[in-house]
C-alpha cells in the first residue's frame, strides 16, 4: 500500500483539552503515516505532556495567514493550471461561502504548499470552522476530507446546522466517536446511518496500566482512606463543584476520603472558596494541570474515578481511569452509558444529583468485591474497544479507502 501523507486541519494545535488528537497523530505516525498540521490559529493553552513535545519536534505545524490580494490571485491561477476541469466548480463553492468565505480564503493561501506536498488525505476534528477550511482545500486539490465529530460541535453547532450539513456533504468520511452521536447526527443533519462511521477515541493501554496482571486494589473502609480522582479543565461545564459538596456528604457520614482534582481553568477560585467554606482543605486537592506520567501515578493510587460533566462525548479521562482498573461513578450522559453499561464498569446517577453521587461512592466503598469486579471489567472494555493502536489502524484504513482524485496529481 502506498504510504499515506495526511494533513490535519484544526482550529488550533496542540490544545490542553485535546491531547486525544496528539495521541491519534502519534499512533498514525507509528503506523507509517506522514503527518502535517495546519491550524486556523495558535493554541490558547498547550498541554505539558511528553508526547506533545515529541510530536511538535517531528511534525510540521503551520498557522494559516490571510493572503494579500495579489498572492490570492496567484494562488487561484496556480489552482486553475493544476486542475482546470474542476476549477470553476471549486471557485463557485468558495464564493458561495458567504460570511465564512474568510475561512476559505485563509485556507487558499496554503494551496501552493499543499499541492507541492501531494497529501493523500485531510483529517479534521470537530464540525467547526476548520471543516470549512478543509473542504475548501479539498475542492481545489481533490484531496479527500475525513471529519470526526465529538460532542460539543454537534450539540452547540458552532457553524450552524445548515452549514454543517453542507460541509458533511463534501466529506469522503464522516466519523463520530459514539453510537449516541451517530443517532443525533442522523436526526439533526438528515444523514443516513450508513454515511456515518463510529470510530472510538482510544488511549495507550500499555501506558495506562499497572504493568502486570495484578488485581484491582482492595479496600477496607475500616482501615483505609478511599482515594478518588477526577480529571478535567476547571470550567462550568465540568461542574466539579458538585464533587466538593459530595465530599462533604461522605465526610459527614464517617467515610475517610481524599479527592484529587487534576486540571486547571477559570473555576479554580470558585472551587477554592467552596473547599474552604466546607472545611475540606485536607480532603480535596486541586492538583492543577499535570503531565501524563503524574496523571498515571494519581490514577494508580486511586480506588474510584468520578465525573460530573454536564456535556461530554465519551471522556478520554474515564477511559484512562478504566484502563487503570478504576470503576467510574458519574452523572449520566449518553456517551458514558455507552462506555460503562456493556460490562457494568461503574455507577451512573442522574445529572446534578449530588446526594446520589455520594451514595454511589459510599455503596462501592462498602462492597470491595463489587468494586474489584468493576475494575476488572473496566480494563477489559478498554482493551477490547478503546485501544489507540487498534483504532488508529481502522482510521488508517478509512483514509486509504477514501482515495484521492486522479486529477490531484496533475502537474501544470
Amino acid at each position: 500500500m502506498k504510504a499515506q501523507k495526511v494533513l490535519y486541519v484544526l482550529i488550533s494545535f496542540p490544545e490542553t483539552s485535546e491531547t486525544f488528537i496528539v495521541e491519534e497523530i502519534a499512533a498514525l505516525k507509528r503506523e507509517g503515516c506522514d503527518i502535517s498540521v495546519l491550524c486556523l490559529q495558535p493554541p490558547a493553552t498547550q498541554a505539558n505532556h511528553a508526547i506533545v513535545e515529541q510530536i511538535l519536534e517531528t511534525t510540521p505545524v503551520r498557522v494559516m495567514k490571510s493572503p494579500e490580494k495579489l498572492q490570492l490571485c496567484k494562488v487561484l491561477w496556480a489552482a486553475l493550471s493544476r486542475r482546470p476541469g474542476s476549477f470553476l466548480h471549486s471557485l463557485t463553492r468558495w464564493l458561495r461561502l458567504g460570511p465564512e468565505r474568510w475561512i476559505g480564503t485563509k485556507a487558499l493561501a496554503e494551496l501552493p504548499n499543499i499541492l507541492e506536498e501531494r497529501y493523500t488525505g485531510i483529517c479534521v476534528h470537530f464540525a467547526a470552522r476548520n471543516l470549512i477550511a478543509a473542504t475548501t482545500l479539498s475542492g481545489f486539490t481533490g484531496i479527500p476530507v475525513s471529519v470526526t465529530t465529538h460532542r460539543f460541535d454537534i450539540i452547540d453547532d458552532p457553524i450552524g446546522i445548515d452549514t454543517a450539513r453542507r460541509e458533511f456533504g463534501k466529506c469522503a468520511n464522516i466519523i463520530t466517536i459514539s453510537e449516541a452521536n451517530r443517532d443525533l447526527m442522523q436526526k439533526k443533519y438528515g444523514l443516513g446511518a450508513d454515511q456515518i462511521q463510529v470510530l472510538r477515541c482510544g488511549i495507550r493501554t500499555g501506558f495506562f496500566s499497572h504493568g502486570d496482571d495484578s488485581p484491582p486494589k482492595d479496600f477496607d473502609r475500616n482501615t483505609q482512606c478511599l482515594h478518588l480522582a477526577t480529571i478535567g479543565r476547571l470550567q462550568k461545564v465540568k461542574a466539579q463543584h458538585h464533587l466538593v459538596i459530595a465530599m462533604r456528604h461522605l465526610v459527614d457520614n464517617g467515610l475517610r476520603v481524599h479527592l484529587t482534582v487534576i486540571g486547571e481553568g477559570p473555576e479554580r477560585a470558585r472551587l477554592e472558596q467552596l473547599i474552604e467554606e466546607h472545611e475540606l482543605e485536607s480532603i480535596v486537592t486541586l492538583a492543577g494541570s499535570l503531565p501524563q506520567n503524574q496523571v498515571q501515578q494519581v490514577l494508580g493510587k486511586s480506588h474510584l474515578y468520578l465525573s460530573t460533566s454536564e456535556s461530554e462525548g465519551i471522556p478520554i479521562s474515564c477511559m484512562e481511569a478504566m484502563a487503570m482498573q478504576l470503576p467510574i461513578v458519574a452523572f449520566t450522559l449518553p456517551g458514558l452509558e455507552e462506555l460503562l453499561n456493556p460490562r457494568n464498569c461503574g455507577i451512573l446517577v442522574e445529572q446534578n444529583d449530588v446526594q446520589g453521587l455520594a451514595n454511589a461512592i459510599s455503596s462501592l466503598a462498602a462492597n470491595p468485591p463489587l468494586m474489584q469486579s468493576m475494575g476488572y471489567a473496566a480494563r477489559e472494555e478498554i482493551l477490547q474497544n478503546y485501544d489507540r493502536t487498534k483504532n488508529a489502524k481502522k482510521l488508517k484504513q478509512l483514509l486509504a479507502n477514501a482515495g484521492v482524485s486522479p486529477s490531484m496529481s496533475q502537474r501544470g
